[in-house]
């Protein structure tokens, strides 16, 4: 069998995997940007105010539950593979990092591809002092990036838009 054969019953099997080694290492730089993303998000988060670098994120509104705006699939593939190597490169961190450095660093590379998204800060409606008491995710319209949670068992305290600029604006 040749190896293009092999190759193609490979990708036909797992229709995950990538097909080039351009694909592998373009999914290698975008989680080690991922842990650099992390890494700073997790520092900022621990060691600096909110209010200090809030600004970084987007524009503070009112969440009324409507999406800005309605994704096209191009920005909803690019967000959920953004998505997949932050969850990535989490495992690859000797920290361990919450909710909240997460949706940051998500906030951060969606801005760097000029995709509109949303953070949400949230508290758990009935589980005030528990582990979920508060918790933070990022979505696209209505599709969860990172942070997936049952969106009704929280109220949202903050939300943080961030609309498609271009990449010199971030």
């Amino acid at each position: 069998m040749s190896s293009a054969s092999r190759r193609f019953l490979s990708s036909a099997a797992s229709p995950n995997t990538p097909d080039s080694s351009s694909e592998v290492w373009t999914g290698r730089v975008l989680t080690a940007i991922s842990l650099v993303a992390l890494t700073a998000a997790h520092l900022l988060v621990r060691f600096v105010r909110l209010s200090a670098w809030r600004d970084t994120l987007g524009s503070r509104r009112v969440h009324d539950r409507t999406p800005l705006t309605s994704p096209s699939d191009d920005d909803l593939r690019s967000a959920l593979r953004i998505g997949d190597h932050i969850d990535r490169a989490t495992w690859r961190l000797p920290f361990e990092t919450r909710c909240l450095p997460r949706a940051v660093a998500a906030q951060w590379l969606l801005g760097t591809r000029a995709i509109t998204s949303t953070l949400v800060l949230a508290t758990h409606k009935t589980d005030r002092a528990g582990e979920h008491a508060f918790h933070a995710w990022v979505e696209i319209g209505e599709t969860f990036v990172i942070g997936h949670c049952d969106r009704d068992a929280y109220r949202v305290i903050m939300a943080i838009d961030r609309t498609g600029a271009s990449a010199a604006d971030v």
